[in-house]
């Protein structure tokens, strides 16, 4: 295929540019069936970060089968595997122009889109209406909600009641846990012009405020249109995108408005100006061409806005530009105008963008992450889909200090212009730490519609990309980021998996495989999860711990055995002498050693095969312990289960439970640690808690050394993201990454130098960390420059090749290698790998 040159305009010197880490894509993806008749359209795609899965909406149409437009939805693991399909909307009248974004406190979705309500085929009839979606897929006790009508519009001086909604587009904000959704609205004066509107929608699916309106006072000048919106969590605000003059080929600009995250209920605000004008060259000096359609993202890592647009569609030109805009974190922006163009010359449709790929490591006060804009395109008498990377690199004072192309290239021939009619392709894009998922309409070899994905990859890099330990055991693993499997310590039972039942004081190799994607180790025994959802056991098996169907001596396995015949095992949690694992479908599952009840199952018989607990569907998270269990469901709450002998349960008392039992009424616990005899959570507030054995280990200062039942907030602050609990000790890291750990600390487990205990959280050093996770007398930890360290008991357990216990972190090196531990890291907070 010929190819045009590009034209690239950079209006302000940059410096040299990033050596980037090029995209790939793997094999497109049908995510429909291709009927005859079957006519999707308008894909939107949101990232899990709990599953580590997307899932794309669309609007599906029949041209064969009567009835109205509605709207589905796809399921697809980040790996790039079909999951399942649904179907969204659950209304009578026809369904259009979907959007969706992901709600990591509840682990749901949020689906939106704009329903013909008075079914007349005119625009006047549309209001906007969504859906909660669990991660798992569609569920009858969450039905379809309006979100905006008519009726419900603001009417102050001078503006007109809008008589409909179209076009919604859909942020959600992290810090106060709602959605904002912009759409445009449609006067109920035909002499008005469509302008922007937006409302909040809580979690709980409360409609907070009608809050934003965009237009001028003179509102029959100008057609308000295509609005975008991303969020900043930085700042806690939103950035909305729109154009004007839409109609119009001698004008027309993108201009933003800057939207608070705060929460105002009851409280309207009317923007009676455009804000930020992005389609200039200079601060006042307007880029020449008709613009329209932007899209927009927000970059954290690099503290940027990547703005997108097309220039000239509606005169068969589509040129396509960039606007780069620092974050507002930054006061006041700066007056540099960072403006690209990033095709020409053929006629480009429509466009999106996602940020925040492959976190770029720098030194000092900057940062950096890849964006993948993506976009369709007239070319050859056919349409096509194009991809750029962009790695970003800015500076906390709102300096774009590099970037740089990757990939840059077609994704996808979507059939002959003459095929499509009258319709044009559409395209979706979102991005998970690892990749990014471009979602789009093309035709099939045999011209039939269909949704598409192309999920993109990097090429295997050196390095690691999550470690574990357990309570009490002697010995770690670690993942690397080409999906190998590394181990090292103390072998019983062959819990390293390396063939035999020799100790190991450096990492080895387990086995050959590459597709290791998650890794959870137990007292003697190991459980893993490959990239096909399959899940594999090795290590001690007295008491069926491996799943395997057998127990007692002579069986256990010094190799990794697979597990069943299961492909969709989404994270696993092993400790002690048990094993536990969800399902995609959210569905939990326990096997091995049952003392005290602590399977779940209602008995204290031991399992040699995984065996389901209880009917719930809505399993996020389980953490095992020493013969007691932690869970989380999708709605936040938190249970408890096992040996409750010193109130590491937390109920409230010292009983034991054979089931699982609901721990309190808070609905936003979002990740839990159990250890030996205690336990650790945290809120969505990011504060955190503890209760079990009492002592040090749990934080709260001067202590009884006896246990407490009741659970109890440790500190104030408010800021913890993710924590372990060990033996005698525990570790957490709070939102600026700096690392904290408190209790016993009689071998250095604590990192701090010394051997003395700590009854609060006390600073590791001054550096950065990704990821951590308590053991026995011993802590493993990985830092944000990708190094793995290790301190504390070693009798082999550190992997430093020697062994000499250590009081403060120690980098941890393959045997005769010098290169660096994993450069780009996921926090995997489940099991017992953080």
């Amino acid at each position: 295929m010929k190819r045009i040159h590009f034209l690239t305009l950079v209006l302000v010197l940059l410096q040299a540019p990033l050596a980037v880490a090029a995209l790939e894509f793997n094999p497109t993806l049908s995510l429909t069936a291709g009927f005859p008749g079957d006519l999707p359209d308008n894909t939107r795609v949101a990232y899990n970060s709990r599953h580590r899965e997307y899932l794309v909406v669309y609007q599906y149409h029949n041209s064969i089968l009567p009835g109205p437009d509605q709207i589905h939805a796809a399921r697809l693991s980040a790996d790039g595997k079909y999951i399942a399909n649904y179907i969204i909307s659950d209304l009578l009248n026809s369904c259009g122009q979907p959007d969706v974004a992901y709600d990591p406190l509840f682990d749901r979705y949020l689906v939106v889109w704009a329903y013909d309500t008075a079914n007349d085929g005119t625009d006047h009839g549309w209001d906007i209406y969504g859906r909660f979606i669990p991660w798992s897929g569609p569920t009858d006790t969450l039905n379809s909600f309006e979100i905006a009508a008519g009726y419900d519009e603001y009417t102050g001086s001078g503006f007109h009641l809008a008589v409909a909604e179209k076009n919604p587009r859909i942020a959600y904000g992290k810090k106060n846990k709602t959605f904002l959704i912009v759409m445009e609205a449609v006067p109920i004066d035909p002499g008005s012009k469509p302008y922007i509107t937006g409302t909040k929608v809580s979690v709980t699916g409360n409609n907070h405020w009608q809050n934003l309106t965009i237009r001028l006072t003179d509102i029959s000048l100008v057609t308000l249109a295509h609005p975008d919106v991303a969020y900043d969590s930085l700042q806690d605000e939103f950035l909305v995108v729109f154009d004007d003059n839409e109609n119009s080929s001698s004008g027309g600009s993108i201009f933003g408005q800057f939207v608070t995250g705060q929460e105002a209920v009851g409280e309207h605000h009317t923007l009676h100006n455009f804000g930020i004008r992005f389609s200039e060259i200079n601060p006042g000096i307007a880029l020449s061409g008709h613009h329209e359609r932007p899209a927009v993202d927000y970059c954290p890592a690099a503290d940027f806005y990547l703005i997108t647009w097309v220039t000239n569609r509606d005169i068969g030109l589509g040129d396509l530009w960039a606007r780069y805009y620092p974050g507002r974190s930054v006061q006041p922006p700066p007056s540099a105008v960072h403006l690209e163009q990033l095709d020409t010359g053929d006629s480009v449709n429509l466009v999106d963008v996602a940020c925040g790929a492959n976190k770029i490591p720098t030194n000092g006060p900057q940062g950096g992450a890849d964006c993948l804009v993506t976009w369709t395109l007239r070319h050859d008498n056919a349409f096509w889909t194009f991809g750029r990377q962009i790695s970003l690199v800015g500076d906390s004072n709102g300096n774009l200090l590099s970037h740089a192309t990757g990939f840059f290239g077609p994704l996808q021939n979507l059939g002959a212009e003459s095929s499509w009619g009258t319709g044009e392709p559409r395209i979706g894009v979102a991005s998970g730490p690892k990749n990014f998922c471009p979602a789009f309409t093309g035709l099939d070899s045999l011209s039939n519609q269909r949704t598409f994905s192309r999920m993109s990859s990097y090429s295997p890099l050196p390095g690691w990309s999550a470690v574990t330990a357990d309570a009490d055991s002697f010995h770690g693993l670690a993942t690397r980021r080409d999906g190998s499997l590394y181990a090292w310590g103390s072998n019983y039972y062959g819990v390293l998996g390396l063939g035999d039942t020799k100790d190991r004081n450096t990492p080895e190799q387990v086995g050959s495989a590459k597709d290791w994607v998650m890794v959870s180790t137990g007292q003697g025994h190991t459980l893993g999860i490959r990239s096909d959802g399959s899940l594999w056991a090795w290590g001690y098996n007295y008491y069926g711990q491996l799943g395997l169907g057998d127990n007692g001596d002579n069986t256990d396995r010094i190799t990794p055995v697979r597990v069943g015949s299961a492909t969709d095992w989404i994270t696993v949690s092993a400790g002690g002498d048990s094993s536990f694992g969800i399902r995609s479908d959210g569905s939990l599952w326990a096997w091995g050693d049952n003392l005290f009840g602590g399977l779940g199952l209602g008995d204290t018989n031991d399992r040699s095969v995984p065996t389901r607990v209880g009917t719930w569907n809505d399993w996020v998270a389980v953490n095992e312990g020493r013969w007691f269990t932690l869970g989380i469901r999708a709605d936040g709450s938190l249970y408890a289960w096992g040996s409750n002998f010193v109130g590491q349960l937390g109920l409230g008392d010292f009983n034991d439970r054979t089931a699982p039992a609901r721990v309190g009424t808070w609905n936003d616990w979002v990740t839990v640690s159990a250890g030996d005899d205690h336990s650790l959570g945290i809120r969505a507030d990011g504060s955190l808690y503890a209760w079990g054995m009492g002592g040090s280990k749990l934080g709260l200062g001067p202590h009884d050394p006896h246990a407490s039942s009741l659970i109890t907030k440790v500190g104030s602050f408010t800021d913890w993201l993710t924590v372990s609990a060990g033996f005698g000790h525990s570790l957490g890291i709070r939102a600026d990454g700096s690392l904290w750990a408190w209790g016993d600390n009689q071998s250095g487990e604590l990192g701090l130098g010394d051997n003395a205990e700590r009854n609060t959280p006390a600073r590791v050093g001054t550096w950065a960390w990704q990821t951590m996770a308590a053991g026995d007398f011993y802590s493993f930890a990985i830092r944000s420059d990708g190094s793995l360290w290790s301190w504390g008991y070693n009798h082999g357990t550190l992997g430093l090749g020697d062994t000499t216990d250590r009081n403060i972190p120690t980098q941890v090196f393959l045997p005769k290698s010098k290169f660096p531990w994993a450069m780009f890291l996921p926090a995997i907070i489940n099991g017992k790998t953080n």
